[in-house]
């Protein structure tokens, strides 16, 4: 399968391969079974055995994870963009998330490897080995700060709290949209920008071309 080399770009840029050489990153998209999916805005990707195993980059748009309970109530997940994946937390366990769904927040473009298929990569690749390990510490951390953060009220707090997370994973450049981070954050737009343009002055962040750069220590 043929894949564009813009496409390529964005996911060399996935914590997966962006530490890989060039050699390498082209010898797994030859040598490896992989295959790109397109979503509609709303469109809801839940398989069982798709989304809960599978490596999912995203390549263009955003994937809302949620999960909507019997009284209509919708617990947010994790809003993922482009560059970032899902789909892996369970990938050695039988652990089931019933009623998770993967919905496309807008037209999205999603690389995707079968459980099966990343399972053969990674034990053929000690680096992805490892990063894979790295990866699932990194979520372990990511929903003990989602717990955390959902006890602070103000907005400010918690725009905060959230950059000093990614800090200590050495993620100083979030590309999410505005939209998308209200909501991941449960911040209303308005005292999102309000924040923002307050850490501005204060040098905290700097925005350039719609991308927030966190101020590194």
């Amino acid at each position: 399968m043929f894949l564009l080399e813009k496409y390529k770009k964005v996911l060399k840029k996935n914590f997966f391969f962006r530490d890989m050489c060039n050699e390498c990153f082209e010898e797994i998209l030859n040598t490896y079974n992989w295959n790109v999916k397109n979503y509609e805005k709303g469109e809801i990707n839940f398989d069982e055995n798709i989304f809960h195993k599978d490596l999912n980059v995203v390549l263009s748009g955003g994937i809302k994870i949620s999960k909507v309970l019997d009284n209509g109530t919708e617990i947010l997940y994790d809003v993922v963009a482009s560059e970032r994946c899902y789909g892996l937390a369970s990938l050695y366990t039988n652990m089931k998330m019933e009623a998770l769904q993967a919905e496309a927040m807008e037209k999205s473009l999603v690389f995707s490897i079968d459980a099966i298929e990343f399972q053969r990569l990674i034990r053929n690749n000690s680096i992805l080995f490892n990063k894979f390990m790295e990866f699932q510490e990194y979520r372990l951390h990511f929903f003990v700060s989602r717990f955390e953060n959902s006890y602070i009220n103000n907005p400010y707090d918690k725009l905060i709290y959230y950059f000093n997370f990614l800090k200590k994973w050495n993620i100083y450049e979030i590309t999410a949209k505005k939209t998308q981070l209200a909501l991941y954050l449960n911040i209303g737009r308005a005292s999102l920008y309000r924040e923002l343009i307050k850490m501005k002055k204060e040098k905290l962040i700097n925005i350039i071309e719609n991308k927030i750069i966190l101020k590194k220590p």
